[in-house]
This record gives structure tokens, sequence and C-alpha cells, in this order.
């Protein structure tokens, strides 16, 4: 047993070496995202003009499939608080990447703040929903407003209420 754990232990200590390689070698296909280290912002951004009530905007393709989707996007806020440029982590499909695009750059933030109180540039994660069309039209009556939801997992304020109690008192 001593043997295995001595030669073992030898192993470990050989295959760091050739695990690692060499940044400026490595080649890699496809997009690469980097994103340098930096302290996390003492205060994050938050939206100043977005409403969530509000739907965005649905492409003829979306609607006539009735597809319910959702954009991921990594947005770079500067220190003023515009929207920069993006970079799309999941797509939505349907047509409605543009339509993302302009939402995005519609955006404006309370830019994020370091420890000395003072603007900084920032990454935040964002996303976008759009509902299927047939099912925000029946709920809500319109494509351009999201029904009000309340609650935990969220339902709609006219929707019947089953309450989950502990066993426990």
């Amino acid at each position: 047993m001593k043997r295995f754990v001595i030669l073992l232990s030898a192993l470990l200590l050989a295959l760091p070496g050739r695990a690692r390689a060499d940044p400026a070698t490595v080649t890699v296909r496809g997009e690469v995202i980097i994103i340098e280290d930096r302290l996390p912002p003492k205060v994050k951004p938050k939206p100043k003009n977005y409403v969530a009530q509000k739907a965005p905007p649905y492409s003829d393709r979306a609607v006539l499939s009735d597809a319910w989707t959702r954009a991921w996007l990594l947005l770079d806020v500067s220190s003023t608080g515009e929207v920069m440029r993006f970079k799309f982590l999941k797509r939505p499909g349907y047509d409605l990447e543009k339509i993302a695009a302009a939402e995005v750059f519609k955006l404006q933030f309370e830019p994020a703040r370091d420890a000395r109180d003072k603007p900084i540039a920032s990454i935040v994660v964002w996303s976008i929903e759009w509902p299927s069309a047939g099912w925000l039209e029946k709920l809500v009556g319109t494509r351009t407003r999201m029904p009000p939801l309340i609650g935990v997992p969220p339902k709609a304020e006219d929707e019947p209420w089953i309450e989950a109690r502990s066993p426990l008192p």
C-alpha cells in the first residue's frame, strides 16, 4: 500500500507539467469570450428605463410559430450607463436577433460604482423573453405587455391561488 501511495504521488507530481498548455500555442476554433479579472463593483448597475410589464416586439416568424423563447445576452455597460456592445450567450431564434439588439441598445443603466463611489464600466448578463404570442393575447388581450405576475412560483393576478403550507406548525 505504501508503494502504491508513493508511486501515485510521483505520478501526480509529474502530470501537471504535461497538463499545462502554453497560452501562446493553444489554438481555438469558434468564438472565445475573454473576461479580464477585476474586482466586482460595490454597487451593481441598475436599469433605469426597463419596464418589466412591457413585452418586446415580435417577429412574424415568432408569431406564426407561436414560439416561446428567450435570449441571453452579455452587455458591456459603460461608466455612463450606456450599453456599448453586447454578445449573445443564447440566441432566441425565430428571426428575433435584430429585435433583441434594438431592445438592448435602448436600455440605460445607473452605472456600477466602485468602493470609492466612482462610476465604473461593468458587464451585465441580461435576458429578454418572448412568451407565446397566443398565450399572451389570450391572457392579456395584447402582445404589447406582460401579464401581472405575483408570488413564487409566479402566477397571474386573476389565477386561483393554491396555498402550499408546511405540515409543521
